[in-house]
């Protein structure tokens, strides 16, 4: 089976729902779960300058990779802390089964 988009599609998750009639005359049914995320190429144009293509400057990749950084960073100090507080936890357990 194919099939053709009249548009085109904005970036997030479809699911494409289909059904048939089987050659034995059955019904046949499914589903396709998909997502998009495509980087589209911003098109400006200047006067009296050719069509220039700009993507997203090095300013923005750094602002979105420092932001990605800082969740990381969030969630491994998170995990440290949840870590520590289970061997502080594990300690006093084992002192208070001795007396």
């Amino acid at each position: 089976m194919t099939g053709n988009f009249s548009t085109t599609l904005p970036n997030g998750s479809y699911r494409i729902v289909w059904n048939i009639i089987g050659q034995d005359g059955h019904p046949i049914e499914g589903d396709v779960a998909f997502g998009l995320s495509v980087e589209v190429e911003k098109k400006i144009e200047l006067a009296n300058t050719p069509m220039v293509s700009e993507t997203a400057s090095a300013t923005e990749k750094k602002l979105v990779e420092s932001k990605t950084e800082k969740n990381n960073d969030v969630r491994v100090t998170i995990l440290l802390v949840l870590a520590a507080v289970l061997v502080v936890y594990g300690i006093y357990k084992l002192r208070v089964k001795k007396t």
